[in-house]
């Protein structure tokens, strides 16, 4: 019962950290999306209402407000409005900032969020805002718009719902403002564009003049739509190491649950699988030299096949408990040369396969825990011998680098072909019909506990290069 809470514990823990890797996922998506429309029209009333709409996603919302500010005169003008209406309220008209929100958030050049259920505390100090209260509005977020440094307007949005927003959603509506503010500003510079021009039909003194402005106008645009361009460029590859994270996030969860399973399987296997292979060798030296042995050859033939099999299986078993009980390395000096020997000398190597070593004995220490690198090396070599059914070479070389001690394992086999190699060190995937595919799983595990790492290169037809990358021995 414990272990079954435990492992929906552990999926509960793994669905929220999806889930939470989705949203900010669709965050960055939404905000892309944003970026795009913005530099992809310079109607700003098009792109305020396909703005309203995509920040609607992220942030909900009863009402939204664009403005912008003359802090001079100290006015603002509200540009945008959408949902619940506030009476008094109207596009286009100018309004004092003196005991509004905005008044606030040009004092303090930052954001403010104001919720509750009783106005009464802030209504001497923020008196423009009792009409909001009264129209039902309990949380009231102002996120101020900045173009080039400068306080130029803000964007509100407002909630029936009490306490409706987070530091969090603020946080988010500070992201969204600023592209909002780079449309303001472009749209700006628009109609600076178009007044220019029209000033231009008017004048031949007053043509060049406006010429200058014009020339500088669009220059002034481009590197507007430059920075929007880059900021959409930021925004995709956010989105892409989001993803790559989201994917390292499962695969941990993953091999943690094989981990548990595994050596549970494990041991449980073990047990019957020796005395199985007891039992096999009881009765085969019971029948070799006997007259049914003699009368049924294939008795004791098959006792061999069962010998196999369970040695088989047994490797399995190894691969499922090295899996699940990777140790901390305990790293010492080490000559990489002896382990690789002492690795090579636990293996049948087939007649038809020639072993090339070609490390030196002087090469430099590296800091390994020698047991656990002659398991990743003698892994790696049987994977290669397997690979070469027909016969071939088995060739090991090293070089040294600046931080560490790159080991090559080469084999002449037919190669891994481009579909499979990028899954070879996921648990559990093989292409063979023996095994289950946690070697290169447990390799690579042990090489990353040790500071390094492992790296495959192949040609189809041609072979397969791996090599492990070890640290060298400090000085």
């Amino acid at each position: 019962m414990k272990k079954r809470k435990g492992i929906l514990k552990k999926t509960e823990e793994s669905r929220e950290s999806e889930e939470t890797a989705r949203r900010l996922s669709q965050e960055n998506a939404t905000m892309a999306e944003i970026g795009r429309i913005i530099s992809s029209t310079l109607n700003i009333e098009e792109v305020y209402e396909r703005f309203a709409a995509e920040v609607q996603k992220l942030i909900p919302f009863d009402r939204i407000v664009i403005n912008t500010m003359n802090i001079e005169k100290a006015t603002v003008m509200n540009v945008y409005m959408a949902g619940k209406g506030i009476m008094g309220r109207k596009i286009g008209e100018i309004y004092p900032l003196e005991g509004s929100g905005n008044a606030e958030m040009v004092r303090t050049k930052s954001s403010i969020l104001i919720q509750t259920e009783d106005f009464n505390e802030y209504k001497d100090h923020f008196p423009m805002l009792l009409s909001t209260f009264q129209a039902g509005f309990r949380s009231i977020m102002n996120i101020p718009l900045f173009s080039k440094g400068q306080l130029m307007g803000g964007l509100l949005l407002r909630s029936f719902k009490p306490y409706a927003y987070t530091d969090k959603d603020v946080r988010l509506a500070e992201r969204v403002s600023t592209q909002i503010a780079g449309a303001i500003a472009n749209a700006q510079l628009f109609m600076e564009h178009m007044r220019a021009e029209e000033a231009l039909k008017k004048s031949e003194e007053e043509l060049r003049e406006s010429n200058e402005e014009l020339r500088a106008t669009d220059e002034e645009l481009r590197a507007t739509n430059e920075e929007l361009q880059t900021a959409n460029e930021e925004l995709q590859t956010a989105n892409e190491k989001l993803k790559e994270t989201q994917e390292q996030l499962i695969r941990s969860e993953k091999l943690a649950a094989i981990g548990k399973l595994a050596g549970g399987v494990g041991h449980e296997l073990r047990n019957p699988l020796g005395a199985i292979k007891n039992a096999v060798y009881y009765i085969k030296g019971k029948l070799i030299n006997s007259e049914l042995a003699k009368r049924e050859p294939r008795i004791i033939e098959f006792l061999g096949i069962v010998d196999d099999e369970i040695s088989s299986s047994n490797k399995i078993i190894d691969d499922l408990l090295n899996f699940s009980r990777v140790a901390k390395p305990a790293v010492s000096p080490t000559k990489i040369r002896k382990v690789m020997e002492d690795a090579l000398s636990y293996l049948a190597v087939p007649e038809n396969v020639e072993v090339i070593n070609k490390l030196d004995a002087n090469l430099p220490e590296v800091e390994v825990d020698a047991n656990q690198i002659r398991q990743v090396f003698a892994n790696i070599a049987t994977n290669a011998i397997q690979a070469m059914p027909e016969g071939g070479k088995l060739t090991i070389n090293a070089r040294k680098g600046d931080k560490f001690l790159e080991v090559a394992i080469s084999d002449t086999g037919g190669g891994i072909s481009g579909d499979v190699i990028g899954k070879i060190f996921d648990p559990l995937f093989t292409t063979r019909a023996k095994g289950i595919g946690l070697g290169l799983a447990v390799c690579k595990s042990i090489i990353e506990r040790h500071g390094g790492a492992i790296e495959v290169e192949s040609r189809a037809g041609k072979g397969t290069t791996f090599t492990v990358k070890l640290p060298l021995k400090a000085n």
